[in-house]
């Protein structure tokens, strides 16, 4: 039932990669809209100053303050007296440093912050801990996507057979091995990752040299495996799941190599997961909702790494070392090896440090805290008048801008569209945009069909009695 205090508030909600993160900020969207009146907007991640100045939202939603330009729009959006609220979209950290990152402490952002939606206490503690954020400033909710692990969610499932026909496996019923990747570096110019790392998010360059570093082993190391592993069992489906952040592109040569290798990319991992019988990775949160199904994980130790996984995410998993280890633990694990005990209760507590509650209700949490953020006495319908009133003057003045633009007087004389960047023809001349082999676009525009079918799909298990 939507409140009766005060009018619904528009809230700008931004969706990294459609693919991974927006089953789950559509769920918060659903019940900001449903219990409290709401409306949610959901964009990607770029032109988000304009869509501030175009759309005058009340409150506006990252997914972390790591980057400085997202630190800008933060500061932005402040200004204009909009909320500001972080909601994660990746909660497995190495260490505390990596965990307050996100929240911009290298960029002295946290006070930009109203609202910040931590997946689990670790992050918290370690935001408290460094005086960095008060105890009302940041709140532990579980990850909305994570709620898809648990009814009424699991209703939405797809069988078996109907998530592998697309596929066309020779024998679907054959034993199905994951893999999924984890290495958004490895096909990228490690010079351009380098030098963006430093200069956007301002991590040192030796540490971002080692992260560079690890992701080429990785590809290198893991490919190799698994094509080996699909060589040698021509009679098992392999399905590689790419990262939504990597490119496709060495991926599908590797697919030509057998028949028996499937790739996937611009679809959710969770269906995958659930009817896995095995799954390969390494460092990866793919790994953790693999556990919440009870699945095998190995976690693929092969090479030599910079940055070692820590040690109460390793108890989770099968740690294997080289290729035949790789090879003899899934069999034994298709043959019937079970979870042992110790495993299990690495799971168990890890999953409650670092992800609260795996309930099918943190989407809900994470609504309440939004919308207490935008109540009455945090946010009042004055307080949304002159956010509305700043907005309209900076938005005036931004026209101003853009018409006296010298970029823009050259794009009209070239009959060229103002939205599209120069950079982008740059990209092409120098035969840089070839992401993805032009086959889908990973951080995607998100549109009102994609909302109005993921909100039909909710109603289906949220208000049965609702749907004919």
């Amino acid at each position: 039932m939507a409140s009766t205090t005060m009018k619904g508030r528009k809230i700008l909600l931004i969706v990294p990669y459609r693919a991974r993160d927006l089953e789950g900020h559509a769920l918060v969207g659903y019940h900001l809209q449903n219990s409290y009146g709401h409306e949610p907007i959901y964009s990607n991640g770029y032109g988000i100053e304009k869509k501030l100045l175009e759309l005058a939202p009340d409150a506006i939603v990252f997914d972390h303050l790591s980057w400085n330009f997202k630190v800008e729009q933060a500061r932005l959006a402040r200004d204009l007296g909009m909320k500001v609220i972080v909601l994660s979209t990746e909660g497995l950290f190495q260490d505390k440093e990596g965990a307050v990152r996100r929240s911009g402490s290298l960029h002295g952002a946290t006070g930009l912050i109203d609202l910040y939606l931590t997946w689990g206490n670790y992050p918290r503690s370690a935001l408290l801990e460094r005086n960095l954020m008060t105890e009302t400033q940041v709140h532990t909710v579980g990850c909305p996507r994570f709620d898809f692990y648990r009814q009424p969610y699991l209703a939405l499932m797809k069988t078996r057979a109907d998530l592998l026909k697309p596929l066309g496996l020779k024998n679907p019923e054959a034993p199905l091995i994951l893999w999924a990747t984890n290495t958004p570096y490895a096909s990228r110019n490690p010079k351009k990752m380098v030098r963006r790392q430093v200069r956007h998010a301002k991590k040192p360059e030796a540490e971002v040299r080692m992260h560079v570093e690890d992701h080429i082993t990785q590809f290198r190391e893991h490919s190799r495996a698994v094509l080996a592993l699909a060589l040698r069992h021509p009679d098992w489906n392999f399905v590689v799941k790419v990262h939504p952040a990597e490119w496709i592109n060495p991926y599908v040569e590797m697919a030509r190599e057998t028949p028996n290798l499937h790739l996937v990319y611009n679809v959710a991992i969770r269906e995958f997961l659930c009817h896995c019988d095995v799954l390969l990775q390494r460092n990866c949160t793919t790994a953790t909702e693999a556990w919440m199904f009870g699945k095998p994980v190995l976690n693929l130790e092969l090479g030599k790494y910079n940055r070692k996984v820590r040690e109460e995410y390793r108890l989770g998993s099968h740690i294997v070392n080289n290729l035949e280890e790789a090879d003899e633990t899934t069999r034994n694990y298709l043959e019937g090896l079970p979870i042992s005990p110790e495993q299990q209760r690495a799971r168990e507590d890890f999953i409650k440090e670092f992800y609260h509650r795996v309930d099918g209700r943190a989407s809900e949490r994470c609504a309440e805290l939004i919308n207490r953020a935008l109540s009455t006495p945090n946010y009042t319908d004055e307080d949304r008048a002159r956010t509305q009133t700043a907005t309209s003057h900076a938005y005036k003045k931004g026209k101003e801008a853009e018409s006296n633009s010298v970029v823009n007087q050259i794009k009209d004389l070239l009959g060229l569209d103002r939205d599209i960047s120069l950079r982008y023809w740059k990209r092409l001349l120098r035969n840089e945009a070839q992401g993805n082999l032009g086959v889908f676009e990973a951080e995607a525009e998100i549109t009102p069909g994609m909302i109005a079918e993921l909100y039909q799909h909710y109603s289906q298990v949220l208000q049965p009695c609702l749907v004919s």
